[in-house]
């Protein structure tokens, strides 16, 4: 029988040692979960809850995806479980069924090893197996906290790769260094999971994502767009993900972005400093709104936000720009017979009281 019900608090291990096994949790977990973990179990198979759900349990946060893997039966026997329910076949080649139970929009699938044949995010030949053990098909994950799986037989949490120190300890770090190069696209995950889902990079981590960035040309531009929106649409602070990116040196394959980060600003009406920093404070402040913005125009809301200063670089004037052209100019054309002159231009300007550098 299922021994977790609704309001039912999660247990860890006393063995982890993390403070994060203190946390009462009155989340209720939906009963559509439940019921659908019960008849994986009846049927002979092993229902845990994975993902980001986990974590956001255990943070006594409200999850927005409920992620199950099924140990123990395979995607055929699965499915033949759920013949009732409003079901979505992605295929069998990505072993996912989604279901639709109450409501409540459940992923259902099997445990998996990734084996990469190519460059790409997507170039890898997948291998199911529903005999591995948890601690294996957790192996392939991202960052140790997306390892968590929580037991829906008992509400207990599995935690075989660390995963609950680091989210204690607020790390994003890689589960496997092997594994975490193959995806390039990781990079660009731990930019949008960092200011989400941690506080600070495993310094080991940073290194690989560093050591990845000639990879970039080889990902889909859909999925780099995805990731970018999980960013902007979902991060407290996208600031956060946006200094992983300049750190990293990822932020090169962003040229607009870039050139940010050396745009000075005049400090009579950006004291603040570069272009860069100014942008990280907008988009932080847009996140703080985009809940108060229609749904339909919040997209282009938060990316108008961090991109709105990115035609300064090519169009800012410094002094030291101005002084450069009054040089050139004097010398060519010493007594100013050429009428209206950058000289005078500047000196017009000057005396209006407008800024030298905008």
């Amino acid at each position: 029988m299922i021994s977790l019900q609704p309001q039912q608090l999660i247990t860890v291990p006393e063995s982890s040692g993390s403070q994060v096994s203190q946390i009462s949790n009155g989340f209720l977990v939906p009963a559509a979960v439940c019921e659908v973990a019960q008849r994986i179990v009846s049927a002979g198979g092993h229902a845990y809850l994975v993902g980001g759900s986990v974590i956001d349990l255990l943070c006594n946060r409200i999850p927005k995806d409920w992620d199950i893997e099924v140990f123990g039966l395979d995607y055929s026997q699965i499915g033949a479980l759920f013949l009732d329910y409003p079901c979505k076949d992605v295929g069998e080649a990505f072993g996912i069924l989604k279901l639709v139970v109450d409501g409540v929009e459940i992923d259902l699938n099997v445990p998996r090893r990734d084996n990469k044949v190519g460059k790409g995010h997507s170039d890898f030949v997948v291998e199911f197996d529903p005999t591995m053990s948890v601690r294996e098909a957790a192996r392939r994950r991202d960052f140790t906290i997306n390892t968590l799986a929580m037991n829906l037989e008992t509400g207990e949490v599995v935690d075989e790769w660390g995963g609950l120190a680091d989210l204690q300890a607020g790390i994003l770090r890689a589960t496997d260094p092997g594994l975490f190069v193959e995806d390039p696209l990781r990079a660009l995950r731990a930019m949008q999971l960092l200011p989400r889902k941690a506080r600070t990079i495993d310094p080991a981590t940073m290194q690989l994502i560093k050591g990845m960035h000639s990879e970039f040309p080889h990902l889909a531009k859909e999925r780099v767009y995805e990731e970018w929106r999980k960013l902007l649409l979902t991060a407290p602070q996208p600031s956060i993900g946006l200094e992983l990116l300049r750190e990293s040196g990822w932020i090169s394959w962003f040229p607009e972005i870039e050139a940010l980060l050396t745009c000075e600003q005049s400090p009579a009406w950006h004291p603040e400093g570069t272009v860069w920093t100014h942008s990280c404070r907008v988009a932080d402040a847009a996140a703080q709104m985009r809940e108060h913005i229609p749904e339909q125009h919040r997209e282009a809301f938060v990316f108008g936000a961090l991109l709105h200063d990115v035609g300064k670089p090519a169009t800012t004037v410094t002094p030291e720009m101005v002084v450069g052209v009054l040089a050139a100019e004097l010398v060519n054309d010493p007594a100013g017979r050429g009428g209206r002159t950058v000289v005078s231009e500047f000196r017009a300007a000057m005396d209006s009281g407008r800024p030298r550098m905008y």
